[in-house]
């Protein structure tokens, strides 16, 4: 007669166990919640009002809405293979709710990556069943990677929240097609309206159909229907596809042509994207060197991690990291040959740096995997062996793991002083062309910060380039988003302000026919009223400005204290050449609204 065996402490060791797991899933959302607050700072204390480059195209769109005339056929319109429904919608309701402060959409990007990657890791931490070093140190570092200040130009740019809600519905349809907490056909669903929502921010939104069908093909293999399923997913794609590209510019995005006839460059240019967050501010040639070295190592890391989860651990337990793998992968197959001739800035750049992130977080978590502890779906495979799942993984593995966690920590920290050094000269000049694009509405005709800038525009004291639109002002006046000087008025003669211009270099060396006029002199302020940090020039009889610079002293200046400034203005803007050259100089009351004369120079004829 058999004894009855208890199993009393089996259940009570499983209830530990569980409890152990479900405070240990708790702690990897804190640890992968905490890096969300980089981005967050930088914003707080580097994010500025200015409209920024690709920004100009929506003023048109906020003077429609403001005007009641907005309409779905502006929303639908393209730009250039782009459509960019779901990010020109919540544009429009950041424009209502704060009259356009692009920090607001910022702050917007760090929110949605954030609920996408914490149910992300939620998800993915169910497959982890320790809570050791190797899987903190996998998710802590994938972590610093998904809000990486590399992307700063990202971050800090309300435009590109485009990419960052794509990159959003993608995780967050990984997240919840993993998860056992819902219907199957409650997972596909959600599943496809995030794709439907990415796909119609941005062409790069495209390819999350393709993206996640190793997911969708493992959710639905053990079933009768799967195939329907998969087929109806695919078809689904297809009419997304159809009904995005139909009418659209397709001159500029690059594909398998220019894959063919620049095969190596286009290798090369991939290369820099999947290595630029860990490359650092370099030069161009140093660049393509490193890139050829990281670049590599992250995909044979990547390739080796994924085929081994796929040997040991069976197809369905690698599909979300190939998902995740694909993410990232197919946005720099794309760009690698739609911006291959974009000219030298973009290897550089961090604007394309979010695109390949998601690929090299999959080679992490995949080797993670591999050391960290069994997979939900390899219990199987647990049962069948008479060695625990750690010996599974050979030692070789974890060498691995240590060498790319340590190499990506190194380049995430190489790259981080750089990065934060570029994000911090980028904002004040972008701060300085805010407060100065209120005198938009004053600069003479030659003056603009188009792309393409008037050789008087690069002369200009103040860099303007991208951050300045005197069409774009005019129609963000009218919509009451922005204020502008109109009919401005001068006071030859004013009480608050004393000043003189200095007597410029007459030395043989000072050519009188060079490209600028170069002037210096200093001014004080006798009132507290508040002034326009900058100080203008204008010729005699207009009211337009030739010429500015960018005075801080001016922002808060103290009674009486002689304040210096310098300024070069462009020759051709200054009068005719045969003739004496007369500039006044200006400063801005913006308490009584008034420009306030510094002085006036005549200068020589040029010879």
């Amino acid at each position: 007669m058999e004894t009855p065996v208890s199993t009393q402490p089996v259940s009570r060791r499983a209830q530990l166990l569980s409890f152990r797991h479900h405070h240990s899933r708790w702690l990897y959302l804190c640890i992968a919640a905490i890096p969300c607050l980089g981005p967050a700072i930088l914003i707080r204390f580097l994010g500025a009002k200015a409209v920024v480059y690709d920004e100009w195209g929506l003023t048109y769109l906020f003077q429609k809405l403001r005007d009641g005339d907005l309409l779905l056929s502006v929303i639908w319109s393209g730009n250039h293979e782009h459509r960019m429904v779901f990010p020109r919608l919540f544009f429009c309701l950041a424009a209502v709710a704060t009259r356009w402060d692009p920090r607001v959409v910022m702050y917007a990007s760090v929110l949605v990556m954030l609920i996408a990657w914490t149910a992300f890791v939620w998800s993915f931490t169910n497959r982890l069943r320790d809570f050791g070093s190797q899987s903190v140190a996998a998710i802590g570092l994938t972590s610093l990677l998904f809000f990486s200040l590399c992307q700063e130009q990202n971050w800090l740019w309300a435009f590109q929240f485009e990419f960052f809600l794509i990159l959003a519905c993608q995780v967050l349809a990984l997240a919840i097609l993993m998860t056992d907490t819902f219907s199957l056909s409650t997972r596909i669903a959600s599943a496809a309206v995030l794709c439907l929502i990415a796909s119609f921010s941005s062409a790069q939104g495209l390819f999350s159909w393709i993206a996640l069908l190793p997911l969708i093909f493992a959710a639905t293999s053990r079933r009768k229907t799967g195939w329907l399923i998969v087929g109806g997913w695919l078809l689904t794609a297809l009419l997304v596809w159809i009904i995005y590209l139909n009418g659209l510019d397709l001159s500029h995005s690059g594909g398998l042509r220019v894959l063919l006839a620049q095969p190596f460059l286009v290798l090369r240019f991939a290369l820099v994207l999947m290595a630029n967050p860990f490359i650092g501010h370099v030069p161009l040639q140093t660049r393509f060197i490193v890139a050829c070295i990281v670049g590599p190592v992250i995909l044979s890391l990547m390739g080796f991690a994924l085929l081994s989860l796929v040997r040991r651990l069976g197809w369905r337990a690698a599909a979300p990291l190939l998902s995740l793998a694909l993410i990232g992968l197919m946005p720099v197959a794309a760009l690698s040959t739609g911006r291959l001739h974009d000219g030298a800035w973009v290897y550089e750049s961090s604007r394309y740096t979010t695109a390949g992130i998601p690929a090299t977080i999959a080679t992490v978590l995949a080797l993670c995997l591999l050391q960290a502890g069994a997979s939900a779906m390899s219990s199987k495979a647990e049962r069948n062996s008479n060695l625990p799942f750690k010996a599974l993984a050979s030692q070789k593995t974890n060498y691995f793991f240590v060498f790319l966690c340590v190499l990506l920590l190194l380049g995430y920290l190489w790259n981080l002083s750089g990065s934060i050094h570029e994000a911090v000269t980028e904002s004040a000049r972008r701060k300085v062309a805010d407060e100065f694009n209120l005198f938009s509405d004053c600069l003479h005709e030659k003056i603009d910060g188009s792309l393409d800038p008037t050789p008087e525009s690069k002369t200009f004291g103040i860099s303007l380039k991208g951050l300045n639109s005197k069409s774009g002002m005019r129609q963000l006046a009218a919509g009451g988003y922005r204020r502008l000087v109109q009919n401005p008025v001068f006071a030859a003669i004013p009480s608050d302000v004393v000043g003189k211009i200095d007597d410029p270099d007459q030395s043989v060396d000072a050519s009188h026919a060079s490209e600028t006029v170069d002037l210096s002199g200093s001014c004080k302020i006798r009132s507290k009223d508040q002034f326009s940090p900058f100080v203008f020039a204008t010729v005699p009889g207009s009211s337009k400005i030739i010429g500015a610079e960018y005075v801080p002293a001016l922002k808060r200046p103290h009674l009486d204290e002689e304040i210096r400034w310098d300024m070069s203005v462009s020759r051709s803007l200054c009068g005719t050449e045969h003739e004496d050259i007369s500039i006044d100089a200006w400063t801005y009351d913006r308490t009584k609204k008034t420009f306030c004369s510094i002085g006036r120079k005549t200068l020589p004829a040029s010879n």
